[in-house]
């Protein structure tokens, strides 16, 4: 849902240096949003561009526009996946074709259903140029509607404009505050570029193409993108009713989504050179079973594991990245191809019918075929049924004997770490002092992972073993699911132990760990706000950094990485932020850290483990704006400021526990063993951690 933050206004900008890039653009959202709430206020980032137009080139200018979505306000980096075409009516009357950039697809129905074009004259470097814009009604025409209430669709909460995009206010004179006016009087918020001016390498997509997937949209009550937070804005003051050249009384439904046809074969052939596009249409008729799809996708898996179920043969065109020009010639041809909200990256053809995306074939999902029909399309298409899936393949050698050494313990567990069913499954096993083995992935690609899931399917995400047996995932232990008396006897035949309580957790420098949070801070921190960044196995996010906070951070983060908490914490404050947060400070300022000072009494010393697991794991943290981080930086920058922690009691050399933080080597949770036999069991089962490092 819409993020419910509030910002200053912006005002007269004060001397800057010139805006050189897109990238130098979004790093000045702080200063066009003091308080980072962007709902619906694209036209500060229009008007905060026309402040600087007289030392841009007209050039600049159009890519500076391509920077930010004209409905949400979100940051955009333009590319051919996100760069849409339209045919819109002019507020003087007529029509105009261009294109603009979007940050998602939602925002192509509201762009059609409200926005106009117009004119207006800038002084560029270039001199005065008169280009088209983006605009719509401004909303102070009737300013107490933006204290009207509506429901929001993903909440189901009453709402007002005023609350939600607090920036949609009016000034004195009555006129939208920091807005900048096209020549008809149409509040400018994007510009639509035409194809002289616009540099993209393949075609746009077209938004007249969108038109089912808005009127599906517009049944579920608006419930993706912005909501109706834009919507309600637009609709105050609709700009349709204003046509200088319209008929009496032309305004239109504001809600009404136009129904154009979808565009024809020939329009996408020249997307691709003309011997892939013979090629593709060769293997769709020549093939009884093909999936073009992007790999680790879930619609293009799922139909995969649905097909390789009925053992049925097909061939699979695969592209792994998404510039790849094959996808946009897919999204061409079948532009409807989209699940909340988010184009699909897999298409089916069985006999040479178009089956559609991948999810069709999704036993779990409404409208799925059915097993019956399936196997009709399958038959008359002639599909062989001789391909028996082999998973052996996926996993080398030493994966699979850890697995079974694994499998050899009263309990394991294997998942991926993002899943919430690893640590419903961890937090279990913790419940009731229950000693296991475990396995975790912080990224789901790692082959013993993949292998699992061709065994067990796709639909996994984590694998518990009971004496050496399957019995589900991590959400088949779930208290919902699996009452406790069921879940103890069931531990209780596996013979583990019951020796493993959690231990507290200790810092950086080894002691016991204080609490970040101090007298002086006006809110409690933590993954639990307890007032301690304390080791919790449902934190995915590892809030195990206790921080003095510095206003460098707050913006910074809220700008790069769609992380805002200058609600909760302010400079001076203490804060128990995300390990990749840290990351983020070093990599961005590796000497000051953006000012954030490291608290090593009250950091957790789990945060070494967490970063050491990315690091063995060859990955990234990902910020929520999808920004990635090294961890390696960020461990070295932990033990510059802290030491290295070689004295530390942290929980996974001293204690009894199964809440290790993720890593794709296995850990037990048990204590060291007694008696010849077990001991025996162990050391050999260290050895094998051995080889696997």
């Amino acid at each position: 849902m819409p993020m419910r933050v509030f910002l200053c206004a912006f005002l007269a900008a004060p001397a800057r240096s010139v805006i050189d890039s897109v990238d130098d653009l979004h790093a000045h959202y702080g200063e066009i949003f003091p308080s980072h709430n962007r709902n619906a206020a694209s036209h500060l980032w229009a008007t905060y561009i026309f402040q600087q137009s007289t030392k841009l080139s007209t050039a600049k200018l159009t890519e500076l526009f391509s920077g930010f979505c004209p409905v949400s306000g979100s940051p955009v980096r333009p590319f051919d996946g996100n760069r849409y075409q339209y045919e819109l009516d002019r507020l003087g009357g007529g029509r105009s074709t261009g294109v603009t950039y979007h940050c998602c697809a939602p925002c192509v129905c509201d762009t059609t259903d409200f926005l106009m074009v117009d004119s207006k004259s800038v002084q560029t470097a270039d001199g005065l140029v008169a280009l088209d814009f983006l605009v719509v009604g401004d909303p102070c025409e009737n300013a107490a509607a933006l204290q009207s209430p509506f429901v929001d669709p993903f909440s189901g909460t009453t709402e007002t404009l005023q609350q939600v995009a607090p920036e949609l206010r009016c000034d004195a004179s009555g006129k939208l505050h920091g807005a900048s006016y096209s020549d008809h009087g149409g509040v400018i918020v994007g510009m639509l570029a035409h194809p002289s001016q616009e540099n993209g390498d393949t075609p746009a997509q077209l938004a007249a193409s969108f038109s089912g997937y808005c009127t599906e949209r517009a049944s579920s009550g608006f419930a993706s993108g912005m909501g109706l937070i834009f919507r309600a804005a637009a609709a105050i003051t609709p700009l349709r009713a204003k046509l200088v050249n319209n008929a009496a009384n032309g305004a239109t439904n504001a809600f009404a989504a136009t129904s154009p046809p979808p565009p024809a074969a020939s329009a996408c052939d020249s997307i691709l050179p003309a011997s892939r596009v013979s090629e593709i249409n060769a293997l769709i008729a020549n093939k009884p079973v093909v999936m073009f799809g992007m790999p680790h996708m879930r619609c293009t898996m799922a139909a995969a594991e649905r097909l390789e179920r009925a053992n049925a043969c097909f061939h699979w065109e695969q592209w792994t990245d998404a510039a790849d020009p094959i996808w946009t010639y897919f999204q061409c041809l079948h532009p409807h191809e989209i699940v909340g909200g988010m184009q699909m990256h897999s298409y089916v053809y069985i006999g040479g019918e178009y089956i559609g995306n991948g999810f069709k074939l999704d036993p779990r999902r409404n409208g799925a075929l059915s097993d019956g029909l399936l196997s009709s399309k399958l038959a008359a298409a002639k599909a062989e049924f001789t391909c028996h899936k082999d998973c052996s393949s996926l996993a080398p050698k030493h994966d699979l004997e850890q697995l079974e050494m694994l499998k050899s313990q009263p309990i394991a567990l294997l998942g991926w770490t993002s899943c919430p069913c690893t640590n419903i499954a961890r937090q279990r096993f913790e419940s009731v002092g229950a000693c296991y083995v475990q396995v975790v992935w912080p990224e789901p690609t790692a082959p013993l992972y993949k292998y699992l899931q061709c065994v067990h399917g796709e639909h996994h995400h984590s694998f518990v073993f009971f004496g050496g047996e399957f019995v589900g995932d991590g959400f088949a232990l779930a208290e919902d699911r699996m009452a406790q008396p069921h879940f103890e006897a069931a531990v209780a035949q596996t013979n583990a132990r019951r020796t493993c309580a959690r231990e507290g957790d200790s810092s950086l420098v080894s002691d016991e760990l204080k609490s970040c949070t101090q007298s002086n801070d006006g809110s409690t921190t933590g993954w639990t706000r307890t007032g301690s960044c304390n080791w919790d196995p449902s934190d995915s996010g590892y809030h195990e950094v206790c921080v003095t906070m510095s206003d460098e951070f707050l913006k910074q983060s809220a700008t790069h990485d769609s992380n805002d908490l200058s609600s909760v914490v302010q400079a001076g404050g203490h804060w128990c932020i995300c390990a990749w947060a840290w990351a983020s400070a070093v990599q961005r300022d590796p000497r000051n850290f953006e000012g954030i000072t490291l608290e090593c009494e009250r950091t957790n010393a789990k945060l070494r483990e967490v970063y050491q697991s990315y690091i063995d794991a060859g990955a990234d943290l990902h910020s929520p704006s999808g920004a990635a981080y090294k961890a390696k930086e960020a461990l070295d920058a932990v033990n510059r400021v802290c030491g290295d922690g070689s004295g530390a009691k942290n929980g996974a050399k001293d204690g009894a526990k199964g809440d290790g933080a993720s890593t794709g080597k296995a850990t037990a949770s048990a204590p060291k063993p007694k008696g010849t036999r077990r001991n025996k069991t162990m050391a050999k089962w260290r050895k094998l951690r051995r080889a696997a490092r």
